[in-house]
């Protein structure tokens, strides 16, 4: 099951939504990256954009070890909105006024790109880590004399 952290003021966060399967749980501000652990996704409900900056830095700090989708949930006409998703590296955008099997979605797309695009990151990490040893290993046959044994 897909776990969701939403950070967001109380009632910011449509509590209609039924987003089953995956799991929600609705928290004001995160204090440190363990809160980030166990989950898949993160919604930032702004605030103010210095509070959606905060929770961004902390989110960022988490993605370089595990795949954790962040995305902005706004009301579309939020003038902050835009502004936000395009300074930020957001991977989705779920409107506050849809459906909940739209919002769903939404989440469960954003979960899935990120595991996915972090899938071909490890594969990449590994054929890079082959081609060290590998290059290492050319040079020091190359460096090896076979007349002087050095």
């Amino acid at each position: 099951m897909e776990q969701l952290l939403v950070i967001a003021t109380r009632g910011a966060w449509p509590v209609r939504w039924n987003l089953h399967p995956v799991s929600v749980r609705v928290v004001t501000h995160i204090d440190s990256r363990q809160a980030l652990a166990a989950v898949d996704c993160v919604a930032i409900v702004p605030e103010t954009e210095s509070q959606v900056l905060a929770v961004v830095r902390k989110v960022e700090q988490v993605r370089h070890f595990s795949p954790l989708a962040m995305v902005l949930a706004s009301k579309a006409n939020l003038p902050c909105a835009e502004e936000i998703i395009s300074k930020r590296d957001f991977d989705g955008f779920i409107d506050l006024d849809w459906p909940s099997a739209l919002a769903r979605s939404a989440v469960r797309t954003a979960i899935r790109h990120v595991q996915l695009g972090r899938n071909v990151v490890d594969i990449q990490r590994a054929v890079l880590e082959q081609a060290r040893h590998q290059t290492a290993s050319l040079f020091e046959i190359a460096a090896h004399d076979d007349l002087t044994g050095l």
